[in-house]
């Protein structure tokens, strides 16, 4: 029995609590990346819709034609009119219920928006609102650059 080949009992068990270890650590980086790449889709997504919708209203709002009104006064919801010819203002896009929404179409643009304001400064137009998905929030705050006066 001199030239016995194998591994012994002590050897077996060191090998597999070494490779448990190792298993052990890429799971835990596994979690930690599909983690963080949720976080960091998330904060895209909020971004992406933040991205138009001011993107949207400012266009819109820099065009004489269109007006962001608070509908009905004091109640937070906004609806932005494009103003026509024979005054039968068309509704472009409305904000209610968290919802941004485009008119006459009814394409959301986004479900997270969980407050909109419009500020008038002594040097513009505010536009601010707050997006919210899970507990993640984005705020954003943009200038028009202008102070309009409508009769």
């Amino acid at each position: 029995m001199k030239n016995q080949r194998g591994v012994t009992l002590v050897e077996l068990l060191t090998t597999i609590v070494i490779m448990g270890i190792i298993t052990a650590v890429i799971i835990s980086l596994l979690q930690l990346s599909i983690k963080s790449e949720r976080t960091v889709s998330i904060d895209n997504e909020l971004q992406r819709e933040a991205r138009l919708i001011v993107e949207y209203i400012t266009t819109k709002l820099r065009d004489d034609n269109y007006d962001l009104v608070e509908e009905p006064p004091d109640s937070n919801n906004y609806v932005l009119y494009e103003f026509v010819e024979n005054d039968d203002n068309q509704q472009v896009l409305k904000y209610e219920n968290n919802k941004v929404i485009l008119l006459p179409s009814g394409n959301v643009l986004s479900e997270n928006v969980i407050s909109f304001r419009k500020d008038y400064l002594t040097d513009g137009e505010y536009i601010n609102f707050k997006l919210k998905k899970g507990n993640h929030e984005y705020e954003v705050s943009t200038k028009i650059g202008f102070v309009r006066i409508r009769n």
